[in-house]
C-alpha cells in the first residue's frame, strides 16, 4: 500500500496543497485503499469499477473508451495480481499497448515494437500468452488488421490466439479441434474465403513449413487463401466440364473441390 500512497501523493499538486493537512492525506489513503480493495476483488460480476476508482488508485491512463477491457482484465486475474498500485498499473500499460496496436487500416503508430507473451498474459490472456515463434508473430499480425473492439476483452484476445493455434497445427499436418473454418479466418480480418474453398484453403495450409513461418502474419496467410479458394475453383471446373473422354480429373481434383 505505501508504494500507492506515495504514487498518489506525487500526483498531487505540486505545491502540496493537496496534502497539506491531516485529513486530506487521510481522504487520500482511504480512497486508495478502499480503490485498490474493490480493483482486486472484482470477478466479473456485480457492478465493474469506474474509472474514479483506477484514479484513486494512482494508475494511470483508464478512461471511458478502455475502462471495459481493463475491467475484463481484472476479472480474470488473481486479486493477489491486483492489489498493488503498481500491479495494477501494469496490467492497464500491458492492455493499453495491445489496444494501441488494434488500429485497423490506420498506419501502426509503433512499427518498431511488437507485442510481447508478457503483455498478453499480463492481461490474463493465458492462451495468447503462452504464444512463442510464428504463433505470436501471428497473432500480433492479427491484432495490428483488427480494430480494438474485436480485441477489447480477455475473451475475445483468447479467441484469437485459439484461431492462431489452429492455422499452426493445420500448417503442420495436423488435425484441430475444431476444423479451421470460414469463421476463423474472418475473425482474423480474412474475408476472401468460403465454405466452397474451405478443403483447399486447408490443404493449401498443410503444404506450407511444418514451423508456421509461411503462415505467421495475415499477409501471407490471406495469400494462401487466395491460392486455395483459385483451386478450389479451378478443380470444380475441371469436374464439371469431364465428359468421360481426355484427361479425368484427379483425386486433387475432388479433394480440392470438397
Amino acid at each position: 500500500l505505501l508504494d500507492g500512497v506515495r504514487t498518489r501523493i506525487a500526483q498531487t499538486a505540486d505545491d502540496g496543497t493537496g496534502v497539506d493537512t491531516v485529513g486530506e492525506l487521510q481522504a487520500l489513503v482511504s480512497a486508495l485503499s478502499g480503490a485498490l480493495a474493490r480493483l482486486s476483488a472484482y470477478t466479473g460480476s456485480g457492478s465493474a469499477p469506474p474509472i474514479q476508482d483506477y484514479v484513486d488508485a494512482g494508475v494511470l491512463g483508464v478512461n471511458a473508451p478502455n475502462v471495459a477491457a481493463m475491467n475484463s482484465a481484472l476479472a480474470v486475474l488473481s486479486s493477489a495480481a491486483t492489489d498493488s498500485t503498481a500491479e495494477v498499473q501494469s496490467t492497464v500499460d500491458a492492455y493499453s499497448a495491445i489496444l494501441a496496436e488494434a488500429n485497423g487500416a490506420a498506419a501502426d503508430a509503433t512499427p518498431g515494437a511488437s507485442l510481447t507473451a508478457s503483455q498478453y498474459a499480463q492481461v490474463g490472456a493465458v492462451i495468447a500468452g503462452a504464444l512463442a515463434g510464428p504463433g505470436l508473430s501471428l497473432m500480433n499480425s492479427a491484432v495490428g488488421e483488427l480494430d480494438t473492439t474485436a480485441v477489447d476483452t480477455v475473451a475475445k484476445l483468447n479467441a484469437l490466439a485459439e484461431i492462431v493455434g489452429r492455422v499452426l497445427l493445420t500448417a503442420a499436418g495436423g488435425t484441430p479441434t475444431p476444423l479451421l473454418g470460414v469463421a476463423d479466418l474472418m475473425a482474423l480480418s480474412i474475408t476472401e474465403a468460403t465454405a466452397d474453398g474451405l478443403a483447399a484453403i486447408r490443404r493449401t495450409i498443410a503444404g506450407t513449413a511444418d514451423t508456421g513461418s509461411e503462415v505467421d502474419t495475415i499477409a501471407e496467410l490471406r495469400a494462401l487463401v487466395v491460392t486455395g479458394e483459385a483451386a478450389a475453383s479451378a478443380a470444380r471446373a475441371r469436374l464439371r466440364a469431364y465428359t468421360g473422354t481426355g484427361t479425368a480429373p484427379s483425386v486433387d481434383d475432388y479433394e480440392n473441390a470438397g
